[in-house]
């Protein structure tokens, strides 16, 4: 008995030393702030925490002597801010591109060595603001095709998007799949930009004051969505000291003239009813759908919570299990998008 008594003893000391470990290494740091400052610090990350994938609270990466990513290769989600402040040494992202959504913003500032964002190649939301400031290195925002929610797939930012003295940034064809930011667009002193060409497609709608200043070699500015939101602004413009042809409002509205700012589609004709809703909402096509023809239902951090193939020109989607909140519908096939916004009472 005493045998047996201490045999079983000894099992489940054993079992809890297991269980801990477990416990310990499925889950992410505990708290709601993580703050690298050495390459030593990320490298451990993975090491200690290999089965961290969707952190709750914000990351800061800061400090010189970073040169690589790699060690937060497991991250799939980040509930906050991702912050790469002051960083000298990295040159890239690389080490993120597991890196799906960003629940707050996304800053990128001041991080000299930093030249392009490949390793964000699958980020896909963020839910506010996008800064990327003070890079001097930088000539592209490559890899932030995919940003869908405010980037690299990326279709929309929840908050601003400010692209600000990055003294070398020349092309910004990355961001073409952005279609709304929910915020001020900001270009300010991008000394070597030349052309707006990679922002034609964001929703005039959302944007709310335009602030575009200081970039000494813009001199194309009349892209789509530039020229629908200057004839119908929705909040306060602020163009001045661009190059000839962008260098003020009325330059940009001549240069707008040969560019037809409505374009109709039969996606401007899509229903969503009822809204506000508490259980379901109808999708009503204007016409039959395509096999490319899809939705999905997003929450205010680019989460995609809901996605189908629409089948019928009447489609009632399930969403009582949605927590109440602000949800954003997107409804697109091969030639057409629309986003539009749905409150869950």
């Amino acid at each position: 008995m005493r045998l047996t008594q201490g045999i079983m003893k000894n099992l489940t000391a054993t079992i809890l030393i297991i269980f801990s470990q477990v416990i310990l290494y499925a889950q992410c740091p505990p708290g709601d702030l993580l703050l690298f400052s050495s390459q030593t610090q990320i490298n451990e990350f993975k090491v200690n925490y290999p089965n961290c994938t969707d952190f709750d609270g914000s990351i800061i990466i800061t400090g010189s002597g970073i040169i690589n990513l790699y060690g937060l290769s497991e991250l799939n989600s980040i509930g906050g801010d991702l912050q790469l402040i002051y960083v000298s040494g990295l040159t890239n992202m690389f080490g993120l591109e597991g890196l799906t959504a960003i629940g707050g913003s996304l800053l990128i500032i001041e991080n000299y060595t930093l030249s392009n964002l490949m390793g964000l190649t699958s980020l896909s939301s963020v839910g506010d603001e996008v800064a990327i400031h003070n890079n001097v290195s930088l000539t592209r925002v490559n890899a932030l095709d995919s940003l869908s929610s405010v980037g690299l797939n990326l279709t929309s930012v929840g908050g601003d998007l400010s692209l600000e003295s990055n003294t070398v940034l020349n092309d910004l064809s990355a961001l073409e799949g952005l279609t709304s930011i929910g915020g001020d667009l900001n270009i300010r002193s991008n000394y070597a930009l030349t052309t707006l060409a990679g922002l034609d497609n964001i929703d005039a709608g959302s944007i709310n004051n335009l602030l575009m200043y200081s970039n000494t070699s813009l001199s194309t500015c009349e892209v789509l969505s530039i020229c629908q939101y200057l004839a119908s602004p929705n909040g306060t413009i602020t163009i001045t000291n661009n190059a000839t042809g962008c260098d003020n409002q009325g330059e940009i509205e001549d240069a707008c003239v040969g560019v037809d700012i409505y374009e109709p589609s039969t996606m401007d004709e899509v229903l969503i009813y009822p809204n506000p809703a508490t259980s379901a909402i109808t999708v009503e096509l204007p016409m039959m759908p395509t096999h490319s023809t899809h939705l999905t239902i997003s929450n205010t951090s680019g989460q995609q919570l809901i996605h189908a193939q629409i089948r019928a020109s009447q489609t009632k989607v399930d969403i009582s299990h949605l927590p109440k909140g602000i949800y954003f519908v997107k409804v697109w096939d091969d030639e057409n998008v629309m986003v539009d916004k749905v409150i869950k009472e």
